[in-house]
């Protein structure tokens, strides 16, 4: 899909850009898994772009697997990935996931 579809897909909801502090919990067999998610994260409203999403604000709680069942879409670019401290870069598409857990540990907008 391209960018456009993918985000008219979303409807409302956020573009997850960067995260950090990515790690799991519970072990690494149960899949669960928390990370902060930082820059290049925006607001989705009707289908668009609507605002920049305050880094350090949100954070993922989910479970890679439910994470994965949960793709509703696939985009047609694929972005280089940075991991810290890695010597490689990975190559891949923007997705849409379906009902990610994100909680709230600062206030980050007034309009959600």
């Amino acid at each position: 899909m391209s960018a456009r579809q993918l985000f008219r897909l979303v409807g409302d909801g956020l573009y997850i850009g960067r995260t950090w502090y990515t790690y799991p919990i519970n072990g690494l067999a149960a899949g669960d898994f928390t990370c902060t998610v930082i820059g290049d994260s925006f607001l989705i409203k009707d289908g668009r772009l609507a605002g920049p999403l305050k880094a350090n604000t949100v954070r993922i709680n989910d479970n890679i697997q439910r994470v994965l069942k949960s793709i509703a879409g696939v985009g047609q670019e694929r972005k280089g990935t940075f991991a810290w401290g890695a010597d490689e870069v990975v190559y891949a598409p923007d997705v849409v996931v379906e009902g990610v857990r994100i909680t709230e540990i600062a206030e980050f907008t007034e309009q959600l």
